[in-house]
């Protein structure tokens, strides 16, 4: 009799049809080191990749946004296979704003995903957290991303220069306040 794989089962944050959105935890280290050593996922996002999946393991064991501030990033699994596709949620940046950020996998892309996902955190961000708006930061030459984002109906808002570089913000207001 071989042994089974046992799978660890924790609290999900936030369910859509297709998937569970839970707190990154060092569980999700293998999947982000991939993820983020994706140069085609990587191409807009100006994050630099993890050097080795240890280091991935030290960021998912101090990335600590959800003690902080209540929020943050979510491994995405779908519930079919509990297998990892992703991440998506919240950033409190420190001019309050709320940023809504997500990463997949180049595999899972065109599947409707990031939609899902984004339209779970928006709602999350609206109803439970109460924000008045919620924004996007994007490279200008991310044309794909910009027309996802507009699929969410998020507005072109202004264009920040950061670290010698220009970002778009859009910009989604709260339509229950």
């Amino acid at each position: 009799m071989t042994p089974q794989k046992v799978k660890r089962h924790r609290p999900f944050i936030l369910e859509t049809e297709r998937m569970y959105l839970y707190e990154i935890d060092a569980m999700d280290a293998d999947d982000l080191f991939e993820l983020n050593n994706d140069p085609t996922v990587m191409h807009y996002t100006g994050d630099q990749s993890f050097t080795s999946i240890e280091n991935a393991r030290l960021f998912c064991q101090s990335y600590s946004p959800y003690k902080s501030t209540g929020i943050g990033r979510w491994s995405m699994r779908l519930k079919t296979t509990n297998q990892f596709i992703g991440w998506c949620g919240l950033k409190l940046h420190s001019n309050s704003e709320v940023d809504l950020g997500f990463r997949l996998l180049h595999r899972h892309w065109g599947q409707g995903l990031a939609i899902e996902a984004a339209t779970a955190c928006i709602e999350y961000g609206f109803k439970t957290l109460k924000q008045s708006y919620l924004i996007a930061r994007i490279d200008p030459l991310n044309i794909r991303l910009i027309h996802l984002i507009g699929r969410l109906h998020f507005k072109f808002w202004k264009v920040i220069e950061i670290d010698e570089k220009e970002i778009r913000y859009y910009r989604l207001d709260n339509p229950n306040l």
